[in-house]
């Protein structure tokens, strides 16, 4: 009796199993199938990424934090404002090469000429 009983359990579990996994690939190709149409059929497509995006705002959505007004005010932007306030050293040589250098980098630099072509000299 105790044989039989071994040979019977297996064989029940083993049907049991098979059972399973023919559920698993019935519910597989039905999923495959209808993941075909969804990417098949531009509407119903648009519709999953619409309550996808709706669980997403859900999950994360925050409430705006700044107020959008219907009217914008004029921008004013004083001229003065945009001019640096630095002071600048500006060289002109001889052969009219202009160059505009900030104050802090003329006195930090170690040429007298800062950046001359050979040959050519500061008038003045």
């Amino acid at each position: 009796v105790i044989i039989i009983i071994s040979i019977i359990v297996p064989i029940t579990k083993k049907a049991g199993y098979e059972d399973s996994l023919k559920n698993e690939l019935e519910n597989l190709k039905a999923l495959i199938l209808d993941l075909k149409e969804t990417l098949e059929s531009e509407e119903k497509l648009k519709t999953v990424m619409k309550n996808e995006l709706r669980e997403i705002k859900k999950e994360y959505g925050n409430p705006r934090k700044t107020v959008i007004k219907d009217e914008v005010s004029d921008i004013v932007i004083d001229e003065l404002d945009m001019v640096s306030k630095d002071d600048y050293i500006v060289t002109v040589s001889k052969s009219g090469y202009v160059k505009k250098v900030s104050l802090k980098s003329y006195n930090a630099s170690s040429e007298e000429t800062t950046g001359l072509k050979d040959g050519d000299y500061v008038e003045g």
